[in-house]
């Protein structure tokens, strides 16, 4: 019903963007991205809005501020989900082992390292589409910030 189709991670400003798809069944449907800085200790919920659709699924994007690494190596976990009509949730959180994020601090003269870890293996095919619209992705994210 919902998934995360791809997660870019950039630098200055230290940013996750992505993009999900859910399946088109229902006018209200909500997709959010919950994550966490400290291992599940406390948690923050992003609404991601909507990017476009079609009849049979839709894309969603969202953007993450992070912060920038202050140990040598900062954890961020994250999962997906869906509220269908206020009645359905469905989930996406990587076969239960979350999606994982690594961001290691770069040593003088190094270029950072950044590792994604994802279980399952699967090719998508909206990532150059969204590496081709990050400005307007980004542009849209501070429309909706502002408007809530």
């Amino acid at each position: 019903m919902v998934c995360l189709e791809n997660a870019l991670i950039l630098e200055e400003p230290y940013q996750i963007y992505g993009t999900i798809a859910a399946l088109n069944i229902a006018k209200e449907t909500l997709v959010y991205i919950r994550y966490t800085l400290d291992g599940w200790k406390s948690h923050i919920d992003v609404i991601a809005p909507l990017l476009s659709s079609s009849t049979v699924y839709d894309i969603y994007y969202f953007v993450l501020n992070i912060p920038k690494p202050t140990t040598e190596t900062n954890r961020i976990e994250f999962c997906i989900y869906c509220n269908i009509n206020d009645k359905r949730t469905f989930c996406d959180n990587n076969n239960d082992a979350n999606y994982v994020i690594m961001l290691e601090m770069k040593p003088p003269d190094l270029l950072p390292f950044k590792k994604v870890t994802r279980k399952h293996k699967k090719r998508h095919h909206h990532n150059q589409y969204v590496v081709e619209n990050l400005d307007y992705i980004n542009e849209a994210w501070k429309t909706y910030d502002k408007g809530c």
